[in-house]
C-alpha cells in the first residue's frame, strides 16, 4: 500500500491547498526539478527561492524537493552528471573525472574531495540542464493532479449540498400517532 497510498494522499493534500493551480503546479515542479542538482542540503532553499522569484507557493516547491530521495537519487544524478558531462566536454576538452560508482561511497568521497571540480562541475551543469528539461512535464503532471483533486472536491461538496438540500426541501411523511390501548 505504500506508493499507492502517499500518491492518493498527495491527491488528497493538493485539493485542499488554497493558492491557485498554477502556482501550485509550478512550486511542485520547482521542488521536483530541483532534485537534479547534486547537493541536497540546497534543494529546499534553491526551490523556496526559485519560487519566490516567480511566484510559486513556497510550500508546494518544499514539498516538491521529496521527488528526489533515496530511491531517486542515484538515477538522477548518473543522468545529471552525463549530460553535464556532454555539455563540459562539448565546450571543454580537458579530462574530467569520471563518477564512481554510487556503491562504492569511499571511491566516490575521495574522488569528490580530491577533484572536486572535476566532478561537481559537469554534475551542477547537468544538474540544472536536466531540471530545465523536466520542470514542463513536472508542471504538466502536477497541474493536471491539482485540477482532478479539486474538481473531484467541488463533485463531492456539491453532491453533499444537493442532498441536504433534499433532505430539507422533501415533504415529510407524516407520522401517525399510535393509539393507546384502553
Amino acid at each position: 500500500m505504500g506508493w499507492k497510498r502517499t500518491f492518493r494522499y498527495a491527491n488528497y493534500r493538493l485539493g485542499r491547498l488554497t493558492a491557485s493551480t498554477h502556482s501550485l503546479a509550478g512550486g511542485f515542479a520547482t521542488g521536483a526539478a530541483i532534485s537534479f542538482l547534486p547537493l541536497p542540503g540546497t534543494h529546499i532553499l534553491q526551490a523556496v527561492f526559485i519560487s519566490y522569484i516567480f511566484r510559486f507557493n513556497k510550500s508546494a516547491a518544499f514539498l516538491g524537493t521529496a521527488a528526489g530521495n533515496p530511491w531517486t537519487f542515484a538515477f538522477i544524478w548518473y543522468l545529471a552528471y552525463k549530460a553535464g558531462e556532454m555539455f563540459v566536454n562539448f565546450f571543454d576538452d580537458r579530462k574530467l573525472h569520471a563518477m564512481p560508482p554510487m556503491s562504492d561511497m569511499s571511491a566516490f568521497w575521495d574522488v569528490l574531495l580530491e577533484h572536486p571540480l572535476m566532478l561537481l562541475l559537469p554534475w551542477t551543469v547537468g544538474g540544472y540542464i536536466c531540471a530545465a528539461i523536466t520542470w514542463p512535464f513536472f508542471y504538466w503532471m502536477f497541474y493536471g493532479m491539482i485540477s482532478n483533486a479539486r474538481a473531484a472536491r467541488l463533485k463531492l461538496k456539491l453532491s453533499r449540498a444537493r442532498k441536504t438540500a433534499l433532505d430539507i426541501t422533501e415533504p415529510k411523511e407524516p407520522v401517525e400517532a399510535e393509539d393507546p390501548q384502553p
